[in-house]
């Protein structure tokens, strides 16, 4: 399966356009318990970053299945977009109750059926050869 942000592959001619795909996943982090500055043990940073890594892996997965479950051997055009989410709710006694961070990501592009082009130039080499002989 090729995958490209642009719109071709060299050397191949898209013969099928199957239709707009994605794949998505997210991944939720735990807040500090002790707000950002009051006694964070680990590399929350390094976390972010991992999970996002992840998630946006598992949406390229989904993606390329979704492709070759529509008959296709390549995607066009693929992007990312992501989602964080920042959710809290009233707790019983009125406070705020802060849920884990949620971080999303979506990979889009466009389903298609390609197929590498034939040796093009090459009867033109040899008419240049003959020519050359005479």
């Amino acid at each position: 399966m090729l995958i490209t942000s642009g719109f071709n592959f060299d050397g191949y001619t898209i013969t099928k356009y199957s239709g707009y795909i994605s794949g998505d996943d997210a991944v939720s982090m735990d807040r500090p318990t002790h707000g950002w500055f009051g006694g964070v043990n680990k590399d929350v940073g390094a976390d972010l970053l991992s999970g996002l890594s992840h998630i946006r892996r598992n949406a390229l997965a989904e993606l390329k299945e979704a492709a070759y479950a529509l008959g296709c051997n390549a995607v066009i055009g693929v992007d990312f977009d992501y989602l964080t989410l920042d959710p809290e709710t009233v707790n019983n006694s009125g406070g705020t109750l802060y849920l884990p961070f949620l971080f999303a990501v979506t990979a889009n592009g466009n389903a298609v059926v390609i197929e590498k082009n034939a040796r093009a130039g090459l009867a033109t080499r040899d008419v240049s050869r003959a020519e050359d002989l005479q």
